[in-house]
């Protein structure tokens, strides 16, 4: 989010397709969105939660789904593909923000949201 513009679906945050939640999170990107600039233009009254906030918790719920998914896999272990990613799993955290509390880490595949 910037001056006159901010970023919805995976110009916001990347999505892992194993997940499934792509498309699906890239429309509610677009719908808060939408809320978002007609109450920044005074078409709307503001929405009650602010738009980068919505974006920061669908992204940490992919990033548990992601890791849980990927954890649950047991059949090649071995295989540098899934072993990567149990690693990666494995140390998964939460997203932090920056003291305003609008920054999002770029290393979970997030584009900051700072204003």
């Amino acid at each position: 989010v910037g001056p006159g513009w901010l970023a919805v679906g995976d110009a916001a945050s990347e999505r892992d397709p194993i997940t499934g939640c792509g498309i699906h999170d890239a429309l509610l990107d677009a719908a808060d969105a939408a809320w978002t600039i007609a109450a920044a233009t005074g078409e709307r009254e503001p929405p009650p939660w602010r738009y980068e906030d919505r974006v920061r918790a669908r992204f940490e719920t992919h990033r548990l789904s992601r890791a849980a998914l990927y954890a649950s896999e047991e059949r090649w272990p071995a295989e540098p593909f899934w072993s990567a990613r149990e690693a990666a799993a494995q140390m998964v955290t939460p997203a932090r923000g920056n003291s305003a509390g609008t920054a999002l880490e770029d290393d979970s595949g997030f584009v900051s949201l700072e204003v």
